[in-house]
């Protein structure tokens, strides 16, 4: 709790690490467009291909800072993507 304080106090946003599931029509090109709506910004982005999948969906991974990622998660999920996992790291 004392770290992410620290952070705050420090001026910078938290820096978050998203696993998002895309379905096979979703582009990581919208996952930009969320973060900058909801004033993050994406430190990076990685693809995953998982066409083997029943579904044929991919995971990407994306770390960005956020003050408020109670906002970016539920867009990113109503825009169609599924978060897999949002972890708080350490930067």
């Amino acid at each position: 709790m004392q770290e992410a304080t620290a952070r705050r106090l420090d001026g910078r946003a938290p820096l978050y690490t998203l696993v998002l599931s895309v379905p096979q029509h979703g582009e990581t090109g919208q996952i930009a467009d969320v973060v900058r709506r909801h004033r993050g910004q994406i430190e990076w982005l990685s693809g995953q291909s998982m066409s083997g999948t029943r579904n044929g969906t991919s995971r990407v991974h994306l770390r960005l800072s956020a003050r408020r990622i109670d906002d970016i998660v539920p867009a990113l999920e109503a825009a169609g993507f599924d978060a897999v996992r949002v972890v708080l790291t350490a930067r």
